[in-house]
């Protein structure tokens, strides 16, 4: 259970906090990957143990007697746990087995398939049936349906859809996050342009979503730049492309995660994580809220890469950026009206007050 003081003090952290990994060596054979793993398990393993420093952690699981004091009687030990909060070291397999025992599911979130998937070294399709059975069993029965013949069980792929990436959205997390991405950069891979625009969309609002809980584990501003900078740019479609430079993913997923707070019957309680995604996804649909389902969509357009723009894309483009742009400022005056998007209707009364 979350409540109000905890989602705002990540929010405030999530909006004042610099960029915290440091990059690995020049000679280091290390992808940025292995540093946000690094700092998400760190975080993932001081929270759940109730440490508050990478000090207390690290006299914590000294098993090599590494504290002693130098010839003038100062305390020096290896700084190993300071270095994994910064990303700057990814921890020895030994460690990870012994802080397991105590922090029961840090392993798995150390050696998550979308740490893998995150990866531009070698291509995705080889790989997408074994990463696929990685996840939780929840995400996998969404993303597979099983047949029988005869004897036989064989599991087959749901296509991709609308129906497919409501389920994902609804079950909001890591795993669903790690899916979304195995199966975007399998069908840029494939060259099935149309579902890889479908599952870009989606995991910029899983983005949204998920932020702030990235957050909570240090991971949230340098996780949503890795996506800005290295898996939206894969897809060029039909002379267009994504534009996520242009989303305030902080201040919109620390909107998004505040809302459910502000909603009459939720004033002054603490929700479940399932509670905030529900909320969050009415907001973010036909059935809530125009404004945010246009003003926080990532946007697309013309590439700017491409020479000969059809005068009909970038007629279309020009209107959907006036509906973006009259969305974003429906947000910031709290209007849910769909036809003040359009600008057939002066503004009615607010739809989100504090």
């Amino acid at each position: 259970m979350t409540d109000l003081k905890e989602i705002q003090k990540i929010a405030d952290d999530f909006s004042r906090t610099p960029l915290n990994l440091k990059p690995f060596k020049k000679r280091s054979r290390k992808d940025v990957a292995d540093g946000l793993r690094a700092v998400f398990w760190y975080h993932t393993v001081r929270h759940q143990l109730g440490e508050k420093s990478s000090y207390a952690l690290e006299k914590r699981f000294d098993e090599k007697g590494s504290f002693k004091r130098n010839a003038d009687g100062k305390l020096i030990y290896p700084h190993r746990w300071q270095k994994y909060s910064h990303g700057e070291r990814v921890p020895i397999p030994s460690l990870v087995v012994n802080v397991e025992k105590e922090c029961k599911g840090s392993a798995r979130k150390l050696n998550h398939v979308l740490w893998e998937a995150l990866r531009l070294e070698q291509p995705v399709c080889p790989h997408v049936e074994v990463w696929l059975r990685e996840l939780n069993p929840d995400i996998q029965m969404v993303v597979f349906h099983i047949e029988h013949r005869e004897f036989d069980v064989i599991y087959k792929r749901e296509k991709i859809g609308l129906r497919l990436l409501g389920k994902l959205s609804d079950r909001a997390s890591m795993d669903a996050l790690a899916c979304l991405t195995i199966l975007f950069r399998e069908a840029v891979e494939l060259e099935r342009f149309h579902d890889a625009f479908l599952l870009g969309r989606e995991i910029h609002w899983m983005l949204l979503f998920l932020g702030i809980e990235f957050q909570r584990n240090g991971v949230g501003k340098e996780l949503i730049k890795l996506y800005c900078d290295r898996i939206f740019p894969m897809l060029a479609w039909d002379e267009q492309c994504f534009f996520p430079e242009r989303t305030d993913y902080v201040g919109a997923s620390c909107f998004l995660n505040l809302s459910p707070f502000y909603h009459p019957a939720h004033k002054g309680k603490s929700l479940s994580w399932e509670t905030r995604v529900r909320c969050m996804r009415r907001l973010s649909s036909t059935r809530g809220n125009w404004a945010v389902m246009f003003g926080l969509d990532i946007e697309y357009g013309p590439n700017p890469d491409s020479q000969d723009i059809p005068k009909k894309l970038l007629q279309e483009y020009e209107r959907r950026k006036r509906i973006v742009e009259r969305a974003k400022e429906a947000i910031s005056l709290g209007i849910s009206d769909v036809g003040f998007l359009f600008g057939r209707r002066p503004p009615p009364n607010t739809f989100f007050q504090r």
